[in-house]
C-alpha cells in the first residue's frame, strides 16, 4: 500500500496491525513540512528515512539514522493503541485548548527534529570554531493572560482556538492544516471567522 493512501483521519482506530504504516505517514509529513524552514539541515535525515520506508527493509537490516524519526511516532502512537487519532489526549501549551493523539504525534515529532536539528547546528558551529547566542535565551516570557482573557471572550470552537493558536505562534497555514487536519483553504477561512469575532467584541 502507498504510504500517501493511509487515511490520518479522526475515525481511525489504532492497531498492532496499522501503528507502523500511521507512524511512516506521520513522518514523512512531518519532515516534508519542517524542512521547508530548514532546507539541508534535514536533507540527509530525509533522504534515510525515505529509502528505508519504501525499500521494506527486513527488521535484520541496518536503518539509517533517518528512521529514528519513524520509531519516534510510532512509539508515541504505541501509547495509544485502541483509541482513535482523534481522541483527545492532553492540554495545549500554556493550557489553551486540547490535543488530540494525531496532533500530539505531530508536536513530539517536530520536537525530535528541533533537537536533531539543534545538535546538526552544534556541531557545524564547533566545525567552524562559531559560538552563538540563542536569541530565546535573551527574551523575557510573554505574559498570556490577556490572550486567555481574549480567548475566552471571543467564545471560539476548539478547532478556531487551534487555528488561532498556531497562528500566534507564527506557523504556516500549511503547518496548521495538517495539524488539525483540515484544508488549507478553511485555515484561512477560520482565521477569518475569528477576526470578525474579534472585531465585533473589542473594536
Amino acid at each position: 500500500m502507498k504510504k500517501e493512501t493511509i487515511s490520518l483521519k479522526d475515525d481511525v482506530v489504532i492497531t498492532k496491525e496499522n501503528v507502523m504504516a500511521l507512524g511512516e505517514v506521520i513522518a514523512i509529513r512531518a519532515v516534508k513540512l519542517k524542512k521547508r524552514f530548514e532546507g539541508r539541515n534535514l536533507e540527509k535525515l530525509q533522504r534515510g528515512m525515505f529509502y528505508d520506508i519504501y525499500h521494506n527493509k527486513s527488521i535484520n537490516s541496518i536503518y539509517s539514522d533517518g528512521y529514528d524519526i519513524v520509531q519516534e511516532a510510532i512509539c508515541f502512537l504505541c501509547n495509544y493503541i485502541g483509541k482513535t487519532l482523534g481522541d483527545i489526549i492532553q492540554k495545549s501549551k500554556h493550557g489553551k485548548g486540547f490535543d488530540c493523539v494525531r496532533l500530539a504525534c505531530y508536536k513530539h515529532i517536530y520536537a525530535y527534529l528541533r533537537k536533531q536539528i539543534v545538535s546538526y547546528k552544534e556541531l557545524v558551529n564547533e566545525e567552524l570554531n562559531i559560538v552563538k547566542v540563542d536569541p530565546e535565551c535573551i527574551q523575557e516570557p510573554e505574559d498570556y493572560k490577556r490572550v486567555d482573557y481574549i480567548i475566552n471572550t471571543l467564545k471560539l470552537s476548539e478547532t478556531e482556538k487551534q487555528v488561532l493558536i498556531y497562528s500566534m505562534n507564527k506557523m504556516t497555514y500549511d503547518n496548521i492544516a495538517e495539524c488539525v487536519n483540515i484544508h488549507r483553504r478553511t485555515v484561512a477561512r477560520i482565521k477569518q471567522r475569528v477576526k470578525a469575532k474579534y472585531v465585533a467584541c473589542f473594536a
